[in-house]
């Protein structure tokens, strides 16, 4: 796929990678939008239908409970009544809760049959049950029949049942007694409402039929969009809108219908809700998204229960049928947009040939033309200032460059042929030249011209040829010095050797000797350093004694500061037990004058004879209150005199502490004065002793030197030696190279 990619042209590659991120990009849009309104649509379905259950489901219900209520009104009746006024009453309920046709606002289309209204009548009959006989009937013909209907009365009605041909739900109150005609055990009413009544209430025609009540009128509903109620066992108890003549024959969808009696599988959460397939949240007995129809067909829809009789209210349609104007909406959007993506891309090409491939043509004949002529001197014509300008330019440029480059080359190639040819010639000259030197012939010389180089060269040759004659001539006559030199030379060696093998025996001894001292020396620094590191130890060591006075010092200072407050405190305490004494003397003050008070009162207790005796009880008690608390205030002052004699003490004791601490606190600083000195003194001696460290390691790095150098001397002579040796071997040699020197240098001709 990337090799076919790359083989396309220029102008479609332009074209498919923005379209590529165009459409992908599109796509996820349309999907994500698709997706977005898709729910939203559904959502949107479902709340509408909730919306209906709901006001069909109120309209049940305010049916069920005016008629429970009329049940009730009717058994109260008859308890109270008179036989005759209850039937006429059962009657008149019957004959006047009708609707009329010729009040209906829909009358015309009723009687085209376009409308059709399940029943005009709300009441079929209203009975008096009593020890299973029918004693009191709207209808007469009813009464004495025997009452043989096996209904479930357990909610107050029944579910909807034919009585006959008639479609009844049948309302029922008890009668507690029966005053008239001799009284008796009550028995029960019921209140048989016509059934159609529900298809009325759910098709929404309750109200049309009602006059001023308002109407419901379904318009622009679709073809499979239907209402019903069915009973527990999932039985329709209204007519359905898309099942005519189904009313307690047929069934409704399944899965409303266990929903409501807690079959459907439905996994609830705390709070009594849970989410539905269709992404909605409703209670765990209502039904709020997609399930299958009684046709088989997927339906959208939505159900309320009714709790106390177990009936279900559905409303739903074909999700087929509500989704079909979404995906018409979806088919046509996509449609504008596949149209509108054509011509953007009919455009798109259009004004891509015409601003990019284009120019990219022109300028590629352009390159192909200069490449077929090798004529650089075309140029491009400039039509816009964009890029492909720019890269025109950019080509006049490169075409103009290389036209003068190519002229230039043409010049510099002739110039250099020229200049080869002439060097050639040169450089025969030159060869010819060397061979003569080569064969020993140095009489010749060369005169070259014209080129810088060779010129130069030549000068070199020449200049060669007469240093050779120069080194040649010279060779002869340093030749026959170096024979007398020779001589001498093998003397003053053989001296020298004997006495560099004497230097080389007393350098040996006096290394040894360097050796020694350098020992010793680092023995005395390795000591001047243990002695530097105690010093060291010593000075941090007085460091930190230093710090302990200085925090003695401080702690010295919060104990006087300790012993001052205490001295206060004991003080306060003196004065408030001052206080107390002060307070007891008065309480011992009110004893005294208690006592006596109550001495008095004995003695008027004493006159008053046996009408004073209780006085007298009274006044002997407060004596001897008095003489307990003069007694206590005896014993608190005692106290209070020990423990003001005790802070007496402690205020002695505290002051002497005081003293004790200033004592303390002197001392301490005069050792902390003795502690800072002694520092000093130590941080001195550690600096002396890095010092004399320095010292020492300088001389034994000075004494390594020395016995370095020593060596060096050592090795030195003991070259020197072998080198006086090697000189004697070698002047031997050198007199036999003299000698072929000799014979070499008389082939020249000077």
């Amino acid at each position: 796929m990337v090799n076919k990619f790359r083989t396309l042209s220029i102008k479609w590659k332009i074209f498919l990678l923005p379209a590529l991120v165009f459409s992908l990009s599109l796509m996820v849009g349309f999907a994500y939008f698709a997706y977005q309104s898709y729910w939203l649509n559904v959502t949107t379905s479902l709340n509408g239908l909730m919306n209906f259950v709901d006001a069909k489901q109120q309209g049940v219900i305010r049916f069920i409970d005016q008629n429970e209520k009329l049940a009730r009104q009717m058994a109260n009746l008859v308890e109270h009544g008179d036989a005759n006024v209850v039937r006429s009453q059962f009657a008149s309920v019957v004959a006047t809760d009708v609707f009329k046709l010729e009040e209906h606002p829909f009358k015309e289309d009723i009687n085209a049959g376009k409308r059709k209204i399940p029943t005009w009548t709300v009441y079929h009959a209203i009975d008096y049950v009593q020890g299973g006989i029918i004693r009191f009937s709207s209808d007469p013909k009813r009464e004495g029949r025997v009452w043989n209907h096996d209904i479930d009365l357990k909610y107050g009605y029944s579910d909807p049942y034919y009585d006959e041909d008639a479609p009844i739900i049948t309302f029922a109150a008890k009668v507690s007694s029966l005053p008239q005609e001799g009284g008796g055990e009550g028995g029960t009413v019921y209140v048989h409402a016509d059934a159609r009544m529900l298809t009325n209430i759910v098709n929404g025609e309750i109200g049309n039929l009602a006059g001023d009540m308002g109407a419901f009128y379904l318009a622009g509903v679709g073809k499979t969009f239907d209402y019903y109620i069915v009973n527990k066992d999932n039985l329709l108890i209204t007519e359905s809108r898309t099942r005519p003549d189904q009313f307690l024959k047929g069934q409704g969808s399944e899965a409303p219908w266990r929903a409501t009696i807690q079959q459907a599988g439905v996994i609830c959460s705390s709070s009594g809700v849970y989410l539905t397939n269709a992404k909605c949240t409703t209670g765990c007995r209502e039904t709020m998204g997609f399930y299958p129809g009684v046709n088989g067909k997927a339906m959208l829809g939505a159900s309320m229960p009714f709790y106390d009789s177990r009936w279900t209210i559905v409303v739903e349609e074909e999700s087929s049928e509500v989704l079909e104007p979404m995906w018409t909406m979806f088919a046509e959007q996509l449609a504008i947009l596949l149209l509108l993506s054509a011509i953007s891309i009919w455009l798109y090409l259009l004004w891509q040939n015409r601003l990019i491939v284009h120019p990219l043509k022109y300028l590629q004949q352009a390159i192909e033309e200069v490449e077929r002529t090798q004529d650089f001197s075309q140029q491009i014509e400039v039509a816009s200032g964009d890029e492909f300008g720019e890269l025109a330019e950019a080509f006049n440029r490169m075409s103009h460059n290389l036209d003068d480059s190519y002229q230039r080359d043409a010049r510099e190639k002739l110039a250099e042929a020229r200049k080869v040819k002439l060097l050639r010639e040169q450089l025969s000259t030159i060869s010819e030249h060397i061979e003569k030197v080569a064969s020993g012939d140095l009489s010749r010389r060369l005169d070259i011209v014209g080129d810088e180089d060779l010129a130069r060269l030549g000068e070199n040759l020449n200049t060669m040829t007469e240093s050779l004659a120069v080194v040649a001539s010279s060779t002869t006559e340093g030749i026959n010095s170096i024979y007398s030199a020779l001589a001498e030379l093998q003397h003053s060696i053989i001296s020298q050797s004997s006495g560099a093998s004497e230097q080389a025996a007393a350098v040996n001894e006096t290394t040894a000797a360097l050796d020694q001292i350098k020992g010793m020396a680092a023995q005395a620094m390795e000591k001047v350093q243990m002695l530097g590191e105690t010093a060291e130890r010593s000075r941090r060591e007085s460091e930190l004694g230093g710090v302990a006075v200085e925090q003695a010092i401080s702690g010295m200072t919060a104990i006087l500061h300790r012993m001052e407050g205490i001295a206060q405190t004991i003080l306060a305490l003196s004065e408030q037990i001052q206080q107390i004494g002060e307070i007891t003397g008065v309480v011992t003050n009110l004893a005294q004058q208690s006592k006596m008070l109550a001495l008095n009162a004995s003695i008027e207790a004493a006159k008053a004879g046996e009408a004073g005796k209780g006085f007298a009880v009274v006044a002997a008690e407060v004596r001897e209150l008095a003489e307990q608390s003069q007694q206590s205030t005896a014993q608190v002052q005692k106290i209070l005199q020990d423990i003001r004699h005790a802070t007496d003490r402690a205020v002695m004791a505290t002051e002497e502490g005081s003293k004790g601490v200033d004592a303390g606190m002197l001392s301490v600083q005069r050792s902390g004065d003795v502690m800072r000195q002694l520092s000093e003194v130590v941080r001195e001696t550690a600096v002396y002793s890095q010092q004399i460290s320095a010292v020492v390691k300088q001389q034994f790095l000075g004494l390594e030197q020395v016995s370095n150098a020593m060596r060096d001397i050592n090795n030195v002579t003991m070259q020197f030696v072998s080198s006086a040796q090697q000189s004697k071997e070698s002047s031997a040699g050198i007199s036999k190279v003299a000698d072929r020197l000799r014979d070499s240098v008389s082939t020249y001709k000077l």
